[in-house]
């Protein structure tokens, strides 16, 4: 109990209004005792406030400061998020891109990197991936050996986390800048004046016949080994040669122009085919990889198409049509001829979808030697199929479609209405 008077000092005087005389009046120590009660309890209520609204500020600082923490660990997909984003905007604005990036700031960026890459004739894509197996083993092995420590696991797999994060965000970033905003550029039939519509299979069946007259004619004065045709310069004259092509079209297409570019022959070419791949394109170091272990006789269309994502031309079916174009007119004949085939394939496939008729009646009108190229490249693949294929058929199709290719790898096979486009419009 709280003494709050003594007994003596309980009375006052109050004056009264009629007398003057002296008075006194004791106030009951109960009454009292009340007042202060309520004080006491109107202050312990604020003081209670006070403290649930600082509790309510500090959980609310804590939840801030949980929140910020894991938006820093996550910093590193802001990268690949913002890559992304730019371009889905630009391909809102395919003319800006054409004429901006795809043939000004791309060719900026790409030009010296792959003048001082193609001035070796080895693939340093290749030769990167060769380098990046120790690596990865070694780092795998500091990784195993930080995690028997049991106070360092969990800083040890968030900071790892985050170095495998940034670095992979930060690549798709540059891979963006060096290839992937080519993917929203103008489509290659508005640049080139091409009509792309619906055709018929009599046009198609058409322009078959056109390329196989080409293929079979050409076909005649080509070299033979076994019976199959090979390439008179060698591969490596293919590779240092393709760009030859290039420079015979820039007149007619600038977009085509450049500095001279060396297709890369892979040394494991053999083991590559395993995966059903014939060449790959690799932004980094602006390098077309070639798989020179496949028949000759579609080797050097197969270089013209990876030499044409080093311009630029990021769509497979434009790529397609390029490689074409750059080999029906370049001047060695066995880049025309290996051109006409390729085309004279995916046309006649395409009419075999159409018209089962007419394409056993252009069937028919192949030529022995051409089988046999045709033969040799079936004998050939037929050995790689397997897991292998399907799985690396399964990755290029998920990479296709993440970059705005919604048919996958049927994309390739487009190539056929850029070609109708080309010979009937």
């Amino acid at each position: 109990m709280i003494k709050l008077f003594n007994k003596k000092n309980s009375k006052i005087k109050v004056a009264d209004s009629e007398t003057t005389a002296d008075a006194t009046t004791e106030i009951p120590a109960v009454a009292t005792t009340k007042a202060i009660t309520e004080s006491a309890t109107e202050t312990t209520a604020v003081t209670t406030a006070e403290v649930m609204s600082e509790s309510k500020e500090v959980k609310q600082s804590a939840v801030l400061t949980v929140l910020w923490k894991i938006l820093t660990n996550l910093a590193f997909v802001l990268p690949i998020l913002f890559a992304i984003s730019l371009q889905r905007v630009f391909a809102l604005f395919p003319l800006f891109v054409e004429y901006f990036y795809s043939t000004k700031i791309y060719r900026w960026i790409s030009t010296p990197i792959s003048f001082i890459t193609s001035l070796f004739p080895f693939s340093f894509t290749e030769m990167l991936l060769y380098a990046a197996v120790p690596i990865i083993m070694l780092l795998v092995i500091i990784f195993i050996r930080q995690m028997k420590k049991p106070e360092n696991r969990k800083k040890t797999i968030i900071k790892d986390v985050k170095k495998i994060g940034w670095t992979l965000s930060i690549l798709y970033f540059l891979f963006m800048i060096l290839l992937g905003l080519n993917y929203a550029r103008l489509p290659l039939n508005q640049t080139m004046g091409l009509t792309i519509k619906p055709r018929s299979a009599v046009e198609l069946e058409s322009v078959c016949y056109i390329l196989l007259e080409k293929t079979n004619t050409l076909r005649e004065d080509s070299k033979e080994k076994e019976g199959v045709m090979y390439l008179k310069n060698g591969i490596s004259g293919a590779l240092d040669n393709a760009y030859k092509g290039y420079n015979a079209v820039s007149g007619v297409y600038p977009m085509l122009s450049g500095n001279k570019i060396r297709a890369k022959g892979v040394l494991a070419s053999h083991l590559w085919s395993y995966t059903g791949i014939t060449g790959m394109y690799f932004p980094f170091f602006v390098e077309a990889n070639v798989n020179i272990d496949i028949p000759q006789p579609f080797l050097p269309n197969t270089i013209l198409h990876e030499m044409a994502h080093t311009r630029g031309i990021a769509r497979e079916d434009e790529a397609g049509f390029i490689a074409f174009l750059t080999g029906i007119h370049h001047p060695d004949p066995d880049f025309k001829y290996s051109s006409y085939l390729d085309a004279f394939i995916q046309t006649s496939n395409a009419l075999y979808s159409s018209d089962k008729k007419a394409y056993e009646e252009l069937s028919s009108k192949i030529s022995p030697a051409v089988i046999r190229d045709l033969n040799a490249n079936g004998s050939y693949w037929k050995q790689f199929e397997g897991p292998v294929q399907k799985v690396s058929t399964s990755v290029n199709q998920a990479y296709l479609k993440s970059n705005m290719q919604k048919d996958g790898v049927k994309s390739y096979g487009r190539v056929v209405d850029l070609l109708l486009g080309y010979y009937l419009s």
